[in-house]
């Protein structure tokens, strides 16, 4: 496939058009803190990864932000690639 192809199908600003999009994946990252008899220890917190809740775009150019329909993974998007 051709790079002008590849570069067609690529997501762009809803507000100019632009292919210069910075992309978001926003997670859940619960703490957790443990309480014992004598009290909650402060020096215990402990974080975990969570799911992903939303991704977003942000444009390079306009600075517009905006939430892709249908996107749950920045993977998801037209050109990504593996390599």
């Amino acid at each position: 496939m051709s790079e002008e192809l590849k570069t067609e199908r690529l997501r762009t600003c809803p507000k100019c058009r632009s292919q210069n999009v910075r992309w978001y994946e926003i997670y859940e990252q619960p703490m957790y803190w443990d309480q014992f008899a004598s009290g909650i220890d402060p020096e215990g917190c402990e974080t975990q990864a969570g799911d992903i809740i939303e991704v977003r775009g942000k444009c390079r150019s306009c600075q517009h932000q905006w939430k892709p329909k249908g996107i749950t993974q920045v993977a998801q998007l037209p050109g990504w690639t593996e390599e």
